[in-house]
């Protein structure tokens, strides 16, 4: 069977299931491919369906079927928006996008279709017109059943048109002549060719959502920055010029060391001058008996996922950290009530407790051998929480009262570190028992994978412009900003931008 053959065969099978150009929505997809499969066959090969999808643009708006093929060509079968609401549809246009168009929201080339015209015979000299594969040589022939001359030509090739019509050439200088003259040879009954313009439609902006989907997963944290930033804003918790900080993202990279190290050279000695737990129980009221021992100290939660997922210590942090009240925490159950008491009773009542437990009184008990703690008290120390959770799993309400950095490593840099801090560790005394060389290091690296002669990804870091665009300011940020500003870090600005 030849090409004609085929087409003929493929019509009358379409005429036998449709009338005209209206069909119910039920009929869509299959009308869609059947004219998709026999354009198909001229162009670069099966189209395959997309979906749905709704646009606007100066022509009009309406509702169209997006189908693409191997190559990258699109078709989309378009219907007045009118019809569609009443669930019937109309199929006035076909938009087309060339191989290597990727501007999904401006088709390459619209043809539109008389009211008149039946549409499965127009679709024949479409796909006739096609056969080439580019439109650019596909308009020459589907304007010979156009005449309507809306894109801009020369006075000569007007000329040219108007004689090979059986119309004068004196009409080459009059668009609206023209127009008429065709309209009288009915040659406006057949298409008209429009260059693609621009428009807004769902399928672009389901693919921008999935796309700044992507984008986020794959913000990654500068290896050479992120862990000088940690410490320098675990300085700035230390110093008390900021309650809180967080860091999450993956773990074994280095975050507890490198927050340890910054408190040990500011503050002392871990247990004494700072307070360190790793992995301790998730229970509201342990947790409040932890900050009120310990509420004069910076305390580290590492492994703090589950403080940071109960909803009863993210209640009981929201006031502590919140930069505009007075950091007063509370929890009811088990306390001794603080209710209608002023300041100074709180604190006294507070001191009272710290001297019971000081005597060996159980805190949190009640009876003879433990003392009450109050059901409020003034936390004036500062937290910071590691954890190996993602960042979308972080409440945000407790994000936004905290500096906040996600550790989150490309592959290719969580080898760059992990031989940075072997590295770090390589001793010349071989008579220790953890002692190690360079070459054991390199052992170690290949054994990983981390010295095969591999492609570098391309990585896309974390910067100050990133940040602003995606992340929402608040007043809070601003407060932030300015204590950074009055750190004396030189970095300041960075700082503020990726974290505040």
């Amino acid at each position: 069977m030849n090409f004609k053959e085929y087409m003929e065969a493929r019509i009358n099978e379409a005429q036998a299931e449709l009338n005209e150009v209206k069909f119910s929505e039920k009929n869509l997809q299959k009308v869609v491919k059947l004219y998709s499969s026999i354009m198909g066959k001229q162009m670069s090969g099966k189209f395959m369906p997309i979906g749905m999808e709704e646009y606007k643009r100066k022509m009009g708006a309406g509702k169209g079927f997006r189908v693409m093929n191997n190559a990258g060509e699109q078709l989309r079968f378009n219907w007045d928006q009118k019809l569609a609401k009443k669930a019937m549809f109309d199929l006035t246009s076909i938009d087309y996008w060339a191989k290597g168009n990727i501007d999904f929201q401006k088709p390459t080339r619209t043809v539109t279709f008389g009211a008149e015209l039946n549409v499965l015979q127009v679709l024949s000299k479409i796909t006739d017109a096609l056969k080439t594969g580019t439109i650019n040589e596909a308009t020459e022939i589907i304007e010979e059943a156009n005449g309507l001359l809306l894109e801009k030509r020369t006075s000569a090739e007007k000329k040219e048109w108007l004689e090979a019509n059986g119309m004068p050439k004196s009409l080459a200088g009059s668009e609206k002549g023209m127009r008429k003259r065709a309209e009288e040879l009915g040659l406006s009954e057949q298409l008209e060719v429009f260059l693609g313009e621009p428009e807004t439609n769902t399928f672009a902006e389901k693919l921008d959502k999935v796309d700044k989907k992507m984008n986020d997963k794959n913000v990654y944290a500068d290896p050479d920055l992120v862990f000088q930033d940690i410490e320098d804003l675990t300085g700035l918790v230390a110093s008390g010029k900021w309650r809180t900080l967080i860091v999450c993202g993956m773990g074994g990279v280095g975050k507890t060391y490198h927050i340890t190290s910054k408190l040990d050279d500011v503050l002392g000695t871990r247990g004494t001058d700072y307070m360190y737990h790793a992995g301790a129980s998730a229970s509201p009221s342990s947790f409040y008996r932890t900050l009120f021992q310990e509420r004069d100290k910076v305390i580290v939660f590492d492994e703090a996922d589950s403080f940071l997922k109960n909803d009863e210590i993210i209640m009981m942090l929201k006031p502590i950290l919140d930069t505009s009240g007075d950091n007063m925490a509370e929890y009811l159950k088990g306390t001794q009530s603080m209710t209608g008491q002023d300041k100074n009773a709180i604190l006294e009542y507070s001191a009272e407790v710290d001297e019971k437990i000081a005597d060996g009184k159980i805190p949190g008990q009640k009876g003879k051998g433990g003392v009450l703690l109050p059901s409020k008290f003034y936390f004036t120390g500062g937290m910071i929480f590691i954890s190996n959770m993602p960042a979308s799993k972080i409440e945000q309400a407790i994000m936004s009262r905290s500096i906040f950095v996600d550790v989150h490593l490309a592959e290719q840099d969580v080898l760059k570190r992990i031989q940075t801090i072997l590295r770090l560790g390589i001793t010349e005394d071989a008579g220790a028992a953890d002692s190690y060389t360079a070459e054991d290091v390199e052992l170690v690296m290949e054994a990983l994978g981390g010295t095969q002669e591999v492609a570098t990804e391309k990585v896309t870091y974390m910067t100050p412009e990133y940040a602003r665009g995606s992340k929402k300011m608040t007043v809070r940020a601003g407060k932030l900003g300015l204590t950074m500003l009055k750190s004396g870090l030189s970095n300041w600005a960075r700082l503020a931008a990726l974290y505040a």
